[in-house]
């Protein structure tokens, strides 16, 4: 498999990297990781830490929808 033909779009790595750093979507870094820790040749202990903080992004990535919507059904009960 080509990676000048991945589902992302992209032609070079550095473009691929730079765009998996440059997103603040956590679904857009698990659909990009596994393509940069192949690319990289990352050992096991490397993917492990660098899925551990994708998870720890996910998680904080859900307790800020939970503080927008508190924020958002809090500013409605004052409107």
């Amino acid at each position: 498999v080509s990676l000048l033909r991945s589902p992302v779009g992209l032609t070079r790595p550095p473009a691929l990297v730079f765009r998996f750093m440059a997103t603040s979507e956590v679904s857009e870094k698990k659909r990009l990781f596994p393509v940069i820790a192949t690319i990289l040749n990352l050992t096991s202990a490397e993917r492990s830490k660098i899925e551990m903080a994708i998870v720890e992004l996910e998680s904080g990535a859900a307790l800020d929808d939970v503080v927008n919507q508190s924020i958002t059904t809090i500013s409605n009960l004052f409107a």
